[in-house]
């Protein structure tokens, strides 16, 4: 199948520029690479400028959609200023050059110096200082030599350059995936764990359409993209979640997606960063299928959870989906920091219709759930209200109430009979009389 890949930097070229930059106007040169034998790659200098620029009306393209993921602040042009001379272009951004060798008898690094040189001989500049990114356009690859083929693209880290084969050059998703790793971004897998599989980030598999491309990058890379350059988002969106290693920590808020970025005029997070005491670290965000999200393959209004392997996630670090959450879900991270608690991300709602914006009612704990919010409705009085009294209510008295009084007050008659009375007594007594 078709495979995205990365080239290492080091083969022996001088890395002109680091490129890991994320805002500004970024000028971006195409080149339509033809051999000896004219193998070019489908599509003129024209067709070409209007899929990455919409030079002529393409309102689908790699200018467009990295305007919308970063909220204007990455602007791709073909406007060099005046820093070369124009002339030499095929069209708006475009140039055309002719190797002298056939493609199917170069390495790939031998084809990438051949097109370098020919393109700066023409322009008469250092290609690498004059451009932030470059793209080469190429009929296909050959297995020549060492030269591994079979992917669509590949990138270099931090750097300038990409090389695009076949007919992959158009889909701007994937303009975007090879672009993304010139500034840094490493790759995104799925749940089953393979490298490719996140299909909710232009950094795991991204969409081979000419026309949709409205998908942007995840919670790991909006992270990175925010807090190593303090680019596209503002910090108070950017958050983390330290639980520490005593249970009873918890968080809880509203998520909302980052087509809904500019709408957040609160303090909601895009990204909730939970830190794992090692570089390991998870992230957690909505992906809110929506606006420059709409397109996104995968796990659409939900909320989704990724690790990073090493880098705490500042750096070029590869993420994995670990799980995705609907409403009145929980995801388990068990034996959280090796401390033999879980910690659980429970959603308690989604609401996609919300206005000005859709958010997930998201609540993290760690261990024990949180104690309750509200205080109890009595408090105990100051003194309890069955406090015995000094003397007990209860207590006999010092003469019982039952004893016979002293002397009967209904009988005996002051002259009493030798036989007991055979009439009732009006009111008998405890004990029996005696005789006399």
């Amino acid at each position: 199948g078709i495979r995205l890949v990365v080239q290492p930097t080091g083969d022996g070229r001088r890395r002109l520029k680091t490129k890991a930059k994320y805002e500004g106007v970024k000028k971006v040169l195409v080149v339509r690479v033809i051999d000896k034998k004219g193998r070019a790659p489908s599509g003129n200098a024209k067709t070409i400028s209007d899929k990455f620029f919409g030079t002529y009306g393409d309102s689908t393209t790699m200018k467009s959609q990295f305007d919308a993921c970063s909220f204007g602040k990455f602007q791709v042009t073909s406007d060099y200023g005046g820093a070369i001379n124009e002339k030499s272009l095929s069209a708006p951004g475009v140039i055309e050059i002719k190797l002298s060798s056939q493609l199917s008898e170069l390495t790939q690094a031998q084809l990438r110096v051949e097109a370098a040189n020919l393109v700066q001989e023409e322009l008469a500049v250092d290609i690498g200082t004059i451009f932030d990114h470059v793209v080469f356009v190429v009929e296909s690859c050959y297995e020549v030599e060492d030269s591994v083929c079979g992917m669509a693209a590949y990138a270099f880290v931090n750097h300038w350059l990409s090389i695009f084969f076949d007919d992959n050059w158009m889909y701007p998703a994937v303009q975007l995936h090879e672009i993304g790793h010139n500034l840094n971004l490493a790759h995104s897998g799925g749940l089953d764990g393979k490298t490719y599989t996140d299909h909710t980030c232009l950094m795991g598999n991204p969409l081979w359409e000419d026309d949709i491309a409205s998908m942007c990058f995840n919670p790991v890379k909006n992270f990175q993209i925010a807090k190593k350059s303090n680019a596209w988002f503002q910090a108070r969106h950017i958050q983390t979640f330290n639980s520490g290693t005593a249970p009873g920590t918890h968080w809880k808020g509203k998520l909302v997606g980052v087509a809904d970025y500019t709408a957040n005029s609160g303090e909601h997070p895009i990204v909730i960063k939970l830190e794992s005491g090692t570089g390991n670290d998870y992230f957690v965000g909505f992906n809110h299928a929506t606006g420059v999200n709409a397109d996104a393959v995968q796990h659409r209004n939900l909320v989704t959870v990724y690790q990073v392997v090493g880098g705490d996630g500042f750096g070029y670090s590869t993420s994995s989906l670990k799980a995705v959450v609907g409403a009145g879900n929980t995801a388990k991270l068990y034996n959280w920091r090796k401390t033999g608690h879980t910690l659980k991300i429970k959603v308690n709602s989604i609401n996609t219709g919300a206005y000005p914006l859709g958010y997930a009612d998201v609540s993290i704990e760690f261990g024990n759930p949180p104690p309750p919010t509200m205080p109890p409705t009595r408090a105990p009085s100051p003194r309890p209200t069955n406090r015995p009294t000094k003397r007990p209510s209860n207590m006999p008295t010092k003469r019982p109430s039952n004893m016979p009084t002293s002397r009967p007050t209904s009988f005996p008659t002051s002259t009493p009979s030798f036989k007991p009375t055979t009439a009732s007594l009006l009111r008998p007594t405890n004990l029996p009389t005696l005789l006399p």
